[in-house]
């Protein structure tokens, strides 16, 4: 399943995004790399493209990859991947290869790992600064600028601030849950604007769609947290598995076991959350496979 082509500024490499098992939706995103050639005329006078030393570039790197964009001198790419919860943007080494299967070297991680946003790839990148967008669950999509050595980063744009202005603010909070075989599932737990403790509050455990996918922190204006947390409500959402952002193992499991482990990760969090003395009763909200869930 081969997506997303982007050719390299000087026109001699070409980079794409693929999956390498045939009729598996949620096979990792692999970002590839192949040196084009002209070759001779065809016979109707066009000339034939050669693709040869294909190879990956995130062979070492667990995560998918998306949103490749190549760098102005065309020895490096940039792309984003959803990494434990987050959405980061990396970059990668892509000098020419010197034949088929050489091993990249590993992507560099560019935003901090403490950074509670997605960021998108850059579409533009200007003296060490990389121009793209980002969101979190508090505000959608909004022009930011990233500093590449550094990793620190500034907003250029505030569409939306005149409205979400309007909203009290509210705590996220990051939890991790132990699950019925040992593991630690990453849980973002929003809580209602004015927040006390000694007081309790409905909830909302969120079940993710897809299967696969993941819930980071990005905006949605149909699934929109702030908004169910601005109506008093604590709301819950567990990474469980299948979720798209801790590897394919966490991935993969829930494939043929659509009843087991991921609804007993749901059960985990809610457990988890009703061990709190300001957790009331919780309500499960959610479409498609969520719906399902």
């Amino acid at each position: 399943y081969d997506t997303d082509p982007v050719w390299s500024p000087d026109g001699r490499q070409i980079a794409w995004l693929s999956m390498e098992r045939n009729g598996y939706e949620a096979d990792k995103v692999r970002l590839m790399v192949a040196s084009v050639s002209a070759g001779n005329p065809q016979e109707d006078g066009q000339g034939a493209v050669e693709v040869d030393c294909i190879r990956e570039l995130t062979s070492s790197f667990k995560y998918n990859a998306a949103g490749p964009v190549w760098s102005g001198d065309s020895r490096s790419i940039y792309f984003n991947a959803l990494t434990e919860g987050l959405q980061a943007i990396y970059k990668v080494e892509a000098t020419e290869p010197g034949k088929t299967g050489d091993i990249a070297p590993a992507p560099v991680r560019i935003t901090p790992e403490d950074a509670w946003y997605d960021f998108s790839s850059p579409f533009a990148v200007v003296d060490g600064t990389l121009l793209g967008s980002y969101c979190s669950m508090e505000f959608p999509t909004e022009l930011a600028a990233v500093d590449e050595a550094s990793g620190s980063f500034s907003r250029i744009t505030d569409e939306n601030g005149h409205i979400i202005g309007q909203l009290d603010s509210y705590e996220t909070e990051q939890r991790f849950v132990g699950t019925v075989d040992g593991k630690q599932m990453l849980t973002w737990v929003l809580f209602p604007p004015k927040f006390d403790p000694s007081k309790v509050y409905p909830a909302i455990e969120i079940f993710l769609g897809g299967p696969q996918g993941t819930l980071s922190q990005g905006w949605s204006y149909r699934w929109n947290y702030r908004l169910m947390a601005a109506q008093g409500y604590i709301v819950i959402l567990p990474n469980r598995r299948g979720t798209t952002a801790f590897g394919q193992e966490w991935c993969e499991q829930i494939s043929g076991d659509y009843i087991g482990l991921n609804m007993q990760d749901y059960l985990s969090a809610a457990r988890e959350m009703k061990k709190e003395p300001y957790v009331g009763k919780i309500a499960g909200c959610g479409a498609s496979y969520g719906g399902f869930s």
